[in-house]
C-alpha cells in the first residue's frame, strides 16, 4: 500500500482548478500535460448547485494585509486556499483534487484506492514492485504537485502500517515505532523549556503544552502498545520539573521521597497535587471512552438513510 498526503492541504488548493471542475471544462494545462485547455472534466451535476457559493467565497482574488515582526507592512494577493477545518472546505478541496486521482488510477489499471480529505491510499498487488511503485508516485506527483510522499515511518511504501489523521494503523512493531518517534519529539521539546527563568511559567508550559501532546495518540491507540513509551515521557517531564523547581537539589532525595514527590506532581488539584496528568493512566480511560463513542455513533447510523454525492464513480469509476 502507498500512502500520500497533501502538503498544507486546504490553504493550498488552487481556486481556478476548482472552478474548472465545476464548469466541466479545463482553462489551463494540468497533470504534466495530460490535460489540455478546453478538455472536458467530469463533474457530478449535483455539485453545480454550489457554484454561487464557490463564486462568492473564492471567485475574486483577495488581498492579505499583515505586519511582520519589524513592523513592516506587507500585502499578498491570495488566489488559492481556504480556512482549515471549515466544514465545507472538505467538499471544496475534494472538488479541486480528486479528479487528479481519477486520472492517476486510469493510468494504473491494477490499482484501487481511497482518498479521504487530504490523505490518499493506493492499493495494488504489484505495490511491492519498486519500479511500479515509483511510477505510481511520479504519476500522482505530476497530477497534483502538492502531493508529498509520507516516506517517514515507512509510510510511503509499506506492507506493515500506515497512519491516517495522526493515528498509526499496522502491526505492533510499526505502531510502537510511530509512537516512539512522536514521544522522542516531545522529550526534545521538553528540554528546550529550561531557558524559561520563571518557575510558574515553566510549570504551566510543561503541564498544558507538552504533557498533553500525546493525549490524541492515547485515546486512539491500544494501551498495551504505548504504556511504556508514555511512561518514559512522563518520567522526562517530572525530572525537568523537579530540576527546575529545586534548582537541581532533588538529586539528594531518597528514592522513596522522589516517588512521593512524583505522585504529588501527578495528583489532580482537588487532591492537593500539581495536576500533571499521568499519560499511561489517562490513556486507558481515554481509549475506551473513544471506543464507546464510536460504537454508539455506529449504532445510531446503522439504519439511517443518507444520500451521498457519488463523487467516486464520476472521477474514478470502479477504482475507489
Amino acid at each position: 500500500m502507498i500512502q500520500l498526503d497533501i502538503v498544507n492541504a486546504y490553504p493550498s488548493a488552487d481556486w481556478q482548478a476548482q472552478f474548472d471542475v465545476l464548469a466541466g471544462r479545463v482553462s489551463k494545462s494540468y497533470d504534466n500535460g495530460h490535460v489540455h485547455m478546453g478538455n472536458d472534466i467530469p463533474c457530478p451535476s449535483s455539485l453545480r448547485h454550489y457554484w454561487s457559493y464557490f463564486e462568492s467565497m473564492q471567485g475574486t482574488a483577495s488581498t492579505l494585509h499583515f505586519s511582520d515582526y519589524q513592523g513592516q507592512a506587507h500585502k499578498i494577493a491570495c488566489s488559492k486556499g481556504g480556512q482549515q477545518d471549515d466544514a465545507f472546505e472538505t467538499v471544496r478541496f475534494a472538488v479541486t483534487t480528486f479528479p487528479s486521482f481519477g486520472r492517476v488510477f486510469a493510468r494504473h489499471d491494477a490499482c484501487t484506492g481511497a482518498a479521504i480529505k487530504f490523505n490518499c491510499f493506493f492499493q495494488s498487488d504489484r505495490i511491492n514492485d519498486d519500479e511500479h511503485a515509483r511510477s505510481l508516485f511520479q504519476n500522482a506527483l505530476h497530477a497534483n504537485p502538492q502531493l508529498a510522499c509520507l516516506s517517514g515511518m515507512d509510510a510511503g511504501i509499506s506492507t506493515t502500517g500506515l497512519h491516517f489523521a495522526g493515528v498509526p494503523i499496522g502491526n505492533d512493531e510499526w505502531v510502537q515505532q510511530f509512537v516512539q518517534a512522536k514521544a522522542a519529539a516531545v522529550k526534545v521539546d521538553v528540554g528546550k523549556h529550561d531557558i524559561i527563568s520563571d518557575g510558574l511559567i515553566h510549570y504551566q508550559m510543561l503541564r498544558f503544552c507538552q504533557n498533553t501532546r500525546l493525549a490524541f495518540l492515547g485515546r486512539n491507540t491500544p494501551t498495551p502498545l504505548i504504556s511504556d513509551i508514555f511512561a518514559d515521557v512522563d518520567a522526562t517531564i517530572l525530572e525537568v520539573l523537579c530540576r527546575k523547581g529545586t534548582t537541581k537539589a532533588h538529586g539528594k532525595w531518597t528514592a522513596v521521597f522522589r516517588r512521593f514527590f512524583d505522585m504529588k506532581l501527578q495528583l489532580p488539584h482537588f487532591r492537593r497535587g500539581f495536576g500533571v496528568t499521568p499519560n499511561p493512566g489517562s490513556a486507558i480511560s481515554a481509549f475506551y471512552a473513544a471506543s464507546v463513542s464510536l460504537v454508539q455513533w455506529l449504532g445510531f447510523c446503522s439504519h439511517a438513510e443518507q444520500n451521498f454525492i457519488d463523487l467516486a464513480s464520476t472521477w474514478a469509476p470502479a477504482k475507489i
